[in-house]
């Protein structure tokens, strides 16, 4: 069997809430060590709940949770095991699902019993592996958005220092220190526009690789099967 990530009652209650139509009074039950994905979409389901979007919070939750430095993080990677095993003749339609969720194709490969898709977008990149063990199947979604992020701050700043070079020989300030003065400020700016751009890229990476996780969860759980008996 797969390791699953596990919740803990304050998160799994947040996740709860944030899914359509969620009402649970008194939260989910404690379990030691936490509750699964699978386990909030079964106490949702037990509730009378839609658990449609329990994957997409937990997903959101996890990246929000990894957190990251100058405007949030530019690799992601959220996970779970579903219940049960993914034939290979169901991987396409697995895959067609991912790429309608986020409107992109994608790249698909079988190698190993293991489905890989990626998709490509510019400097960024998110993948999806879905791989069947010996009594359910792992579901891991990785995005890599480093150059991505290099880009925003590199060419914001690039862009500001150049802007205050022209704004240095048009003034033609009076001492150095002046002219540092300006150089500085205009640096600090352009560091400034990088973090914007960024937050705004980083965002929707952010949506992309939680669509992509919620498509293939229920696209996986909706053909899953029992492993037959030996």
């Amino acid at each position: 069997m797969h390791d699953e990530p596990r919740f803990p009652d304050e998160d799994a209650r947040e996740i709860l809430r944030e899914s359509p139509n969620a009402m649970l009074p008194s939260g989910p039950p404690d379990r030691a060590g936490g509750l699964t994905l699978s386990d909030l979409e079964s106490v949702a389901r037990e509730a009378g709940l839609d658990a449609s979007g329990i994957a997409r919070a937990a997903a959101d939750l996890s990246i929000r949770r990894a957190g990251g430095s100058f405007g949030g993080a530019s690799r992601l990677q959220v996970t779970r095991t579903v219940p049960g095993l993914v034939a290979e003749r169901d991987f396409g339609a697995i895959a067609d699902a991912i790429g309608d969720a986020v409107g992109e194709t994608g790249r698909r490969e079988v190698a190993l019993g293991s489905l890989h898709w990626r998709t490509d977008r510019g400097a960024s990149h998110i993948e999806a592996r879905l791989t069947p063990g010996e009594e359910d199947t792992a579901l891991r979604v990785h995005a890599d958005a480093s150059a991505l992020k290099g880009l925003c701050f590199v060419g914001s700043i690039a862009s500001a220092l150049a802007l205050g070079g022209i704004t240095g020989a048009v003034l033609e300030p009076s001492s150095v220190l002046a002219g540092i003065g300006i150089m500085a400020g205009a640096g600090a700016a352009g560091l400034g526009a990088g973090w914007t751009a960024w937050r705004v890229q980083a965002r929707r990476l952010r949506e992309r690789v939680v669509h992509v996780f919620a498509a293939a969860s229920a696209s996986s759980a909706a053909v899953a099967r029992e492993p037959e008996a030996p």
